[in-house]
């Protein structure tokens, strides 16, 4: 009979859905079962931070019934079971749909139910998993041997391990890192940038080199890549790993909730740099001693040239210069470049000033306030700007070719940056 919960797991193209069974004879072991599932497009991405880590959004599945009329069963009968599981592959689905499932069973007069459980499929051409971002990096350090090293600096809180890719000069370098939140943009922009860097021109990492982190909060970003719908935002200990570095450590109610409160989507630790994945960072940066810092930012896998650095105390010469490479960083991403498509949006007067944070203030315990404060370089934060082609990054509908183009912006503007920096 049916133990347990309902799994649901991304396979890219497919959902294979695992459960339990369990009995005290042969009998009850492994009985028939039904499974149901329908297509639920109103499930939302939601990065507003209105959820909790704790049944996020819970309004959108935990209280569907299998009895709605929208519901179909797509399975009935015995499965096959080892060492008491189930598992069934839906090969009928959508990339980019989301789904809902229940399974059923009735055995000895018992009725149990196991769901409903959410799962979006996600594609493998957008959301790149663990081993599918290492396999990249290992490629390209093999394509450009003499360029390239890669070396592990730590592990995360689930014992993965935290690589990054070191290219070019190691004497002047410009650091790179992506998705400190679970859900935000990381490895499948930041690697294809760094390719066409790679590709186009080898010749301006002599000066400059790249320290390329491509994701921080690995371990639930799996969760995110496996198909689990909603934005996520903390490690595997409910920490938000962009509040836990050690600076201007404190409470503070950003987004209308306080950062020290355990369950909190902003929860910034039990005290400062208590997890591994924010040790890690801080052994990856204090080897590299980066001249300047750029944290990759924003809900899904995309995001754009609206740039924060309120690390760094203005009417100060590095403020100063901060928005000097800031304003660049912008005005190349946003220029008309071969295969990036178009660009709409109002051009950005930096240093950016966000609405939201005029009655918090702006958010502490960040990796690029740390680093601009440890290190005294320009370090910056990159968000989405509110373009009408990225728009759909929103609700997490990024297409390849939006992710393509995309790369390929930030690659030129990072290569104007480095130019400047080589002066």
């Amino acid at each position: 009979m049916l133990r347990g919960s309902l799994q649901a797991k991304n396979l890219g193209d497919k959902v294979e859905l695992r459960f339990m069974q369990r009995g005290d004879s042969e009998a009850n072991k492994n009985v028939p079962v039904k499974i149901y599932k329908r297509a639920a497009p109103e499930v939302p991405f939601s990065n507003d931070l209105s959820g909790m880590p704790f049944n996020v959004w819970y309004e959108y599945i935990d209280n569907q019934s299998y009895l709605d009329p929208r519901v179909k069963v797509i399975y009935e009968g015995t499965l096959p079971i080892d060492m008491s599981f189930n598992t069934y592959v839906d090969t009928d689905v959508v990339p980019g749909e989301r789904y809902i499932y229940w399974v059923e069973a009735d055995c000895y007069g018992v009725h149990t139910i196991l769901g409903p459980t959410g799962v979006k499929v996600r594609s493998r051409d957008v959301w790149w998993p663990y081993e599918m971002w290492v396999q990249e990096m290992q490629q390209i350090q093999r394509e450009y041997p003499d360029l390239v090293s890669i070396k592990k600096h730590g592990e995360t809180t689930m014992h993965r391990s935290m690589y990054a890719l070191h290219v070019g000069s190691q004497d002047n370098v410009m650091a790179i890192l992506g998705a400190v939140h679970a859900s935000e943009t990381g490895p499948e922009l930041l690697l294809k940038a760094l390719r066409f860097m790679l590709e186009t021109h080898p010749e301006i990492f002599a000066k400059v080199g790249v320290a390329l982190m491509p994701a921080v909060d690995i371990d639930v970003r799996e969760h995110t890549v496996d198909g689990y719908p909603f934005y996520e935002r903390l490690n595997h200990n409910g920490v938000d790993l962009n509040r836990n570095f050690d600076f201007n450590w404190r409470e503070q109610f950003v987004y209308g909730m306080s950062n020290a409160v355990f369950g909190s989507s902003t929860y910034h630790g039990p005290y400062p740099n208590s997890e591994e994945e924010t040790k890690t960072v801080i052994r990856f940066l204090e080897e590299v001693k980066p001249i300047t810092v750029f944290v990759f930012d924003s809900g899904s896998v995309i995001t754009e040239d609206k740039i924060y650095y309120d690390g760094i105390p203005e009417d100060t010469p590095l403020f100063k210069r901060a928005t000097e490479m800031a304003t660049l960083y912008s005005k190349v991403f946003r220029a008309d470049h071969p295969d990036c498509g178009t660009f709409t949006c109002k051009p950005i007067s930096f240093p950016y000033e966000e609405a939201v944070f005029k009655n918090s203030g702006v958010p502490n315990g960040t990796l690029d306030g740390w680093a601009a404060e440890r290190f005294g370089v320009p370090a910056f934060n990159l968000q989405y700007a509110g373009s009408e082609e990225g728009k759909i990054r929103i609700h997490d509908n990024t297409t390849a070719d939006l992710l393509n183009k995309w790369s390929l912006r930030h690659a030129y503007a990072l290569m104007e940056v480095m130019k400047e920096l080589a002066k």
